[in-house]
């Protein structure tokens, strides 16, 4: 019986593709978690890509912001929020407000419609006065803080400002302006 096991000398190439494989069949590497990660640029010259933060990195970054706002700061911000709606579009419904996490989700039923439409999403700064302002896209069907036109004023700021800015674009101006 022949024997399978190759005895020439012939020099493996370097992984192609990806710097990342499941295997130890290539050299230049080690293994790093059960997971084989070169050490060698690849053809391009790129570096392998740097390991993720830790969770002791990720929570440091996050010390500062509280996971989820309090309830007095929701039920205060609830409230400013479907009074300044109902002052500056009283032809509306009373918004849905609700909360995740960080963030304050304001929807509304616009004219001609029978369901909430999201408008905007605020993103909570520590104080109930100090909100990153969020546009919905409808075409997206996604939230964004930085792809708003700037004609939606400034990216942070009260809720109110927020529903001025964003309301105008879904509602029509309210009949504060």
């Amino acid at each position: 019986m022949a024997s399978t096991q190759n005895t020439v000398n012939v020099p493996r190439r370097a992984n192609p593709g990806r710097n990342v494989s499941n295997t130890t069949a290539h050299d230049g590497g080690k293994i790093i978690e059960g997971i084989y990660r070169t050490r060698q640029p690849t053809r391009h010259g790129h570096q392998p890509p740097a390991p993720a933060p830790t969770r002791t990195d990720r929570q440091a970054i996050m010390d500062h912001m509280p996971a989820t706002i309090d309830q007095a700061t929701r039920t205060a911000v609830t409230t400013r929020i479907i009074a300044h709606v109902k002052r500056g579009w009283p032809h509306l419904p009373t918004p849905t407000v609700r909360y995740r996490g960080q963030f304050c989700y304001v929807d509304a039923v616009l004219p001609g419609r029978r369901q909430p439409t999201p408008i905007l999403r605020l993103r909570h700064q520590g104080t109930a006065d100090r909100w990153n302002i969020g546009i919905y896209l409808a075409s997206d069907e996604r939230y964004t803080e930085d792809e708003r036109p700037t004609s939606c004023g400034p990216k942070t700021g009260t809720p109110e400002q927020g529903i001025d800015h964003t309301f105008i674009l879904y509602a029509g101006p309210g009949t504060q302006h």
